[in-house]
């Protein structure tokens, strides 16, 4: 099995004889500026098809695969929750009943 992540492609998804939405809530201005300036280039929906047939023929297909450009902003958002999983380890492992001053450091990763 492999999961499918896919980008923005061309399409006529946003046209308004596809889509139906409710009024733009301002609230979520960020939060669309944010995605409309990552999206900067839109796939070709025809391209997908070879690319799917090379994973489904694959003698050991990925769990996952991205299709598109999104890398650079998967590489953003787990660095940031490693991050923060990393600053906040003592109350993980103080959730399972475990002292984490008893357990032995682990070894920084080298860049």
């Amino acid at each position: 099995m492999t999961l499918l992540e896919p980008g923005a492609y061309a399409t006529d998804f946003f046209s308004t004889g596809s889509l139906t939405t409710a009024p733009a809530l301002p609230e979520y201005d960020p939060l669309r500026e944010r995605l409309a300036s990552m999206t900067t280039e839109l796939g070709d929906p025809a391209a997908t098809g070879p690319v799917l047939l090379k994973v489904v023929d694959a003698e050991e297909p990925p769990l996952r695969i991205i299709l598109g450009d999104l890398l650079p902003f998967v590489r953003e958002t787990y660095g940031q929750r490693i991050k923060t999983w990393e600053e906040w380890q003592d109350e993980s492992l103080a959730a399972l009943g475990r002292d984490p001053k008893q357990l032995a450091p682990q070894p920084e990763e080298k860049a």
